[in-house]
């Protein structure tokens, strides 16, 4: 009986040391998931300034571009 309930303790705690480490393991595996997403997401907020700005000066070159041209338009009128 003695050694039968010893034999149970030591399988129930091979049984939670496997449980452990297997969690551990899928912790390990999220946190890093986690990492590369928040990598990932910086570079794509970097990427997003940079297209906004680019964005921006194109349209300000545009914009001036047409202002020239209505002025042209404005002076050949008169």
């Amino acid at each position: 009986m003695r050694n039968e309930k010893v034999e149970l303790e030591q399988t129930l705690e091979q049984e939670q040391e496997a449980q452990v480490n297997k969690l551990l393991k899928r912790i390990d595996k999220l946190e890093s998931e986690i990492v590369h997403k928040q990598n990932t997401l910086e570079q794509l907020r970097r990427e997003k300034v940079e297209l906004e700005n680019s964005l921006e000066a194109e349209q300000e070159a545009l914009v001036n571009r047409l202002w020239k041209r209505m002025d042209k338009l404005e002076v050949e009128k008169r």
